[in-house]
């Protein structure tokens, strides 16, 4: 009896007892908190990913029987359809579990490796069961029953290989588990499994069904390119990723939307559409497809994150400008760390870029060229708004850069612009841009910035400033030689004279005037040129 009783307690006795259920959660728990609680950098989990996607990618551009040529664009679609993949795994996981996203994120990240074990284990079972290799989308002419193929975990879709369905499965699992461990529900987890399938099926295995009923819908043709494709999935990647971004820390969130400087922002959204209206009345191109709405909206994207970065860099010179005329600014503030705002800049800048170059390369040239100006304009060591009225023309020339983002969407050369159209752009948005000092006017002096206001006064500057703009209304019409506008230009002139010189000045009337003018010129030359 001792001999049985010494036996049973000895640790080789421990390691041969019998797993529990309990035993497996708890072990399980112990290696999601240390994956959780790793105190590495963030970015070596952000670079793990990027391992892990980029060996699947190569393994799947060897494996497959499908890939017969390796074009630029096949690892950019791939990693573009993880991206998304990630950040909405993420999302169900946050709702389901309630845990942090960072500490979710972390975990996801790494467990993106199994994706690279798909093509390995499709070579494997090659060799017990002869299989094509084919990784493919679900396409309308090619499956019978879509539903048929949603309840039975794929069906008969080929394009779904064993490895594949093993590695679904896997995610499927590992979510349910990670929501079970942290809420100890199973209803939760079950929820989380048939969520995760329900996403990777119609979201991206049957991708085509959803594009091909948006292009029907809107009488589009039939398109599943490998731009259509790229265009889709970075959609989705920038929404999810806005999604995260918020619950990663909605304060910081909540602190750049309230910084938002959104009358500016439409400002320049405005200038892309008259550079569209202008190319199109000499060309008459119209747009065709769903590519190109969805690249019109990158451009829209691209120049919001280009003005919002601009404005982050343009906040960090000015802090001591800002403690007196914007004291409300997260720069002056610190609702957001230095450090942070700046790695927040930085996000906005690469996802302008990468906006603007899924467009084309001139589009991305022309972001890049508008980004570079407003730097040159109020960062050091030139910080150029400290030369008076003439620094202005940096501003002025963004206005056209953006024009001609819009008139090279249309198809037409940047140097068949309208030379006397670009002259005019440039002279009067110089001296009119002037009236965004006013606001400033006690900031800029007591750091002796060189601004009109600060060099011959405030009122006498609202004077001149309000005098330029009922010029430019007066000649508006024209320059674009619409006779018709005299009448509602001069007068919304006269009306922002009266708001500029007025004793009690206030900005966001000027701009609500201006931008209901510009919406006002816009409609009247996309009719005048039969637009629609």
């Amino acid at each position: 009896m001792v001999g049985k009783h010494s036996k049973r307690h000895t640790p080789l006795a421990q390691i041969t007892r019998p797993v529990t259920r309990n035993g497996l959660i708890d072990n399980l728990k112990q290696v999601i908190g240390y994956m959780e609680n790793l105190n590495i950098p963030f970015i070596y989990f952000v670079l793990t990913f990027v391992a892990a996607i980029t060996l699947r990618n190569f393994m799947e551009i060897m494996v497959a029987q499908n890939v017969v040529r390796i074009f630029w664009y096949t690892p950019v679609h791939y990693s573009l359809f993880y991206i998304s993949l990630l950040f909405n795994i993420t999302l169900i996981l946050r709702a389901l579990s309630g845990e942090r996203v960072e500490r979710i994120l972390k975990v996801v990240m790494a467990c993106f490796l199994v994706t690279a074990t798909v093509p390995l284990t499709d070579l494997l079972f090659q060799l017990i069961w002869s299989y094509d290799i084919k990784y493919l989308y679900m396409v309308p002419e090619k499956t019978k029953n879509i539903w048929h193929n949603y309840f039975l975990f794929f069906g008969s879709h080929k394009g779904a290989t064993p490895g594949m369905r093993i590695e679904i499965l896997a995610a499927m699992t590992g979510a349910a588990l990670y929501v079970y461990t942290k809420t100890d529900s199973k209803l939760r987890g079950f929820v989380t499994a048939v969520l995760i399938y329900s996403l990777i099926f119609w979201l991206y295995g049957a991708i085509i069904f959803l594009i091909l009923g948006l292009e029907r819908l809107a009488g589009l043709p039939y398109d599943t390119s490998y731009k259509m494709m790229i265009h889709v999935f970075l959609f989705m990647s920038f929404h999810s990723l806005l999604l995260v971004a918020y619950y990663y820390n909605p304060q910081y969130f909540k602190a750049i939307l309230k910084d938002f400087r959104l009358t500016r922002i439409l400002h320049y959204e405005l200038m892309v559409l008259f550079g569209m209206v202008i190319g199109y009345s000499g060309t008459g191109a119209t747009v065709l497809r769903l590519s190109n709405f969805i690249e019109l909206y990158f451009i829209a994207v691209s120049v919001m994150c280009a003005c919002v970065f601009s404005a982050i860099t343009n906040n960090l010179a000015d802090v001591s400008i800002d403690r007196i005329t914007n004291p409300e600014r997260p720069s002056v503030t610190e609702s957001i760390p230095q450090q942070s705002y700046e790695r927040i800049g930085y996000i906005l800048l690469a996802i302008s870029m990468t906006c603007s170059l899924a467009v084309d390369y001139l589009t991305m040239f022309l972001i890049a060229c508008f980004i570079g100006n407003y730097f040159l304009y109020s960062m050091p060591p030139l910080r150029l708004k400290r030369v008076p009225v003439f620094s202005k023309g940096l501003i002025a020339l963004n206005c056209l850069i953006v024009m001609l983002v819009g008139y090279n969407f249309v198809g037409k050369q940047i140097p068949l612009f309208p030379p006397d159209l670009a002259a005019f752009v440039l002279i009067m948005f110089t001296v009119c841009i002037n009236f965004i000092d006013i606001k400033d006017y006690e900031g800029d002096k007591a750091e002796d910035i060189k601004t009109l206001p600060v060099l011959i006064g405030l009122e006498r500057s609202k004077l001149l400033i309000g005098i330029f703009f009922m010029a430019g209304y007066a000649v508006t019409p024209y320059f674009l030689k619409l006779p018709g506008l005299y009448f509602p230009s001069v007068l919304s002139g006269m009306l922002i004279f009266y708001l500029i010189t007025r004793k009690n000045y206030r900005e966001w009337p000027v701009f609500s005037v201006y931008l209901a003018s510009g919406v006002y010129l816009l409609v009247y030359l996309v009719f005048k040129s039969n637009v629609v």
